[in-house]
């Protein structure tokens, strides 16, 4: 195995590395896993720790008769404009974490007050293997585009968006939804995406942030004992990559998702797909929600926040059941909403 360098990391990570490596959890077991679950929700379970952004709960009910947990977030100070809807799952190897961490994305991408996320509490792999979360994932989805007036959003412009093992979750869930032709998403964005529970030569090479090994322990978590594992588990394994929404991510050369990445991007570009991949030389998993104040950081912010303004103005996808008392619901929550920021404005 390769070993990295100090001088193979980025100039502007350098200070951060010994930090990464000794602040690596252990999760190569279940019982890891499990705790590191229950300390990020003593932390982090019903807190929202962003400065411009405010969060609400609800739950949903699943076909069994369960409760789905979702977050929803606003701006602080909605603009009047119509919103996209953003939905995120949150990473965690499918094994850990939770909706509420993923504040630093909320500020990001609502910095400019027209969009609403929505962030479901999905099944961990511990307690609910493949697909719970792809269930859950596509319920959330659904009850966006049925909740759209109420959530005030535009229900032609459904985003879907997450990060690591969120990521290979939203790759799934576009080619789900693209199957079941129920809900058409305008614009995905998988950042460093976990997409491939498969061998790559990566293996050969020293990971920061996040090791081989764990990777393919949450693999065999999430997927237990499946013999051929299918497209909507594992997104890398697809053939077939058209028709698939315009697709954003960036990666770092460092990170153990990499090579898969640029191949799944590759794939989405024959395909006739609309992409944008950045990658990053020297940077390893999740640096720019990790050390956010380092220069290169602050680059790649400022990019997924020029992308994401783009895909607002440009990406729209129709969808096809949307009645016309929807509509003017709609149209009337958008009236009354700028009524009250016109009063606002006055007084």
């Amino acid at each position: 195995m390769m070993k990295i360098t100090i001088d193979m990391i980025h100039r502007d990570l350098r200070k951060y590395a010994s930090t990464v490596l000794n602040n690596q959890p252990s999760l190569n077991s279940i019982t890891a896993i499990r705790d590191r679950d229950r300390n990020l929700k003593r932390k982090f379970y019903g807190k929202w720790f962003g400065r411009n952004t405010h969060m609400e709960e609800k739950e949903i009910l699943r076909n069994d008769g369960s409760s789905l947990r979702i977050c929803i977030v606003y701006p602080n100070r909605l603009t009047g404009e119509e919103s996209a809807g953003l939905l995120w799952l949150h990473g965690g190897g499918y094994g850990t974490a939770l909706p509420e961490e993923c504040y630093p994305y909320a500020e990001r991408f609502l910095v400019n007050g027209n969009v609403v996320m929505v962030l479901p509490d999905y099944r961990k792999s511990y307690e609910a293997l493949y697909p719970a979360a792809l269930e859950d994932a596509y319920l959330t989805l659904k009850w966006m585009k049925k909740h759209a007036c109420k959530l005030h959003i535009n229900p032609h412009q459904l985003f879907v968006g997450g990060e690591s093992a969120g990521g290979s979750l939203v790759a799934a869930l576009s080619a789900y939804a693209r199957d079941m032709n129920e809900v058409k998403i305008a614009f995905q964005m998988p950042l460093y995406p976990m997409i491939d529970d498969r061998p790559s030569s990566e293996n050969k090479q020293e990971t920061l942030a996040w090791t081989t090994s764990q990777k393919y322990f949450h693999w065999q978590l999430y997927k237990r004992n499946l013999q051929d594992v299918p497209v909507y588990c594992a997104p890398a394994r697809l053939k077939d990559f058209r028709n698939l929404p315009p697709t954003f991510t960036v990666v770092g050369t460092l990170g153990p998702f990499h090579e898969e990445t640029v191949t799944y991007m590759k794939h989405l570009y024959k395909a006739g797909v609309t992409i944008m991949l950045k990658e990053y030389e020297g940077c390893f998993h999740m640096f720019d929600t990790r050390f956010p104040n380092a220069q290169i950081s602050k680059e790649v912010i400022r990019l997924e926040q020029k992308v994401f303004q783009y895909a607002q103005q440009n990406f729209f996808a129709r969808q096809d059941e949307i009645s016309q008392e929807d509509e003017s619901f709609q149209e009337d929550i958008f009236r009354n909403f700028h009524a009250y920021m016109d009063t606002e404005n006055k007084y």
